[in-house]
């Protein structure tokens, strides 16, 4: 529905944000302080957030489609965004620039030919996340093909109780699909969910499942 929620890791405690989208949410990250947070979502928007309090601090609009990512410089300065309009665009976030730079997005990948628009790079650019066509969740060492893990990151048991219960209008709105991957700033941690309505962390370097929401 748009909504973005901050859960408290140490005690669960959840906090709705202070906004929203205006449609499906894509995708979150954080900065590498995390101070900051960028979402993205079927409205075109990505939108700044105060991660301490949960405000909005700005909306960004550039897109011209469905909006993926974010993804973070070492930095925190700048968050890359992917569309559906074949852009990526990088977002300067230190006050100094308020354009985006746009850029085409590549045709092919060195990465790996399963390799979408859900990905998500560790902070210190040694490891890259992504999800493939059966929705399946590969850690591999950027810049190669080689996996160091891969997981199935779903529940059979929740996900059959949440179709059972859907209305027969919405039938095949809920999927499987993974919407979001996103490292924890300090790397270790890797944040897997989707429209599967569940939140998994996974140990960022041998696939542990450590915690999962549903």
């Amino acid at each position: 529905d748009g909504t973005l929620v901050f859960v408290d890791l140490r005690t669960g405690t959840r906090r709705e944000a202070r906004g929203r989208h205006t449609a499906v949410v894509n995708g979150v990250g954080f900065s590498p302080d995390g101070r900051t947070v960028v979402s993205t979502g079927d409205d075109r928007d990505v939108i700044v957030w105060d991660a301490g309090s949960g405000e909005l601090r700005e909306i960004l609009h550039g897109h011209a489609g469905r909006v993926f990512g974010p993804a973070f410089d070492p930095s925190g300065d700048t968050v890359f965004t992917v569309g559906l309009d074949s852009k990526v665009i990088a977002w300067d976030l230190s006050g100094r620039r308020r354009i985006g730079h746009r850029a085409p997005w590549a045709t092919g990948s060195t990465l790996s030919p399963e390799l979408d628009l859900i990905t998500a790079a560790s902070p210190n650019g040694s490891a890259v996340a992504y999800r493939t066509s059966d929705n399946d969740v590969i850690v591999a060492k950027a810049g190669s093909t080689q996996e160091v893990w891969r997981t199935d990151p779903w529940t059979a048991e929740p996900f059959d109780e949440l179709r059972a219960a859907q209305h027969p209008s919405l039938e095949g709105f809920l999927s499987e699909a993974i919407t979001s991957l996103a490292f924890s700033p300090d790397g270790t941690t890797l944040a897997v969910s989707g429209e599967h309505q569940e939140v998994v962390l996974f140990d960022a370097g041998d696939g542990t499942e450590l915690r999962r929401w549903s």
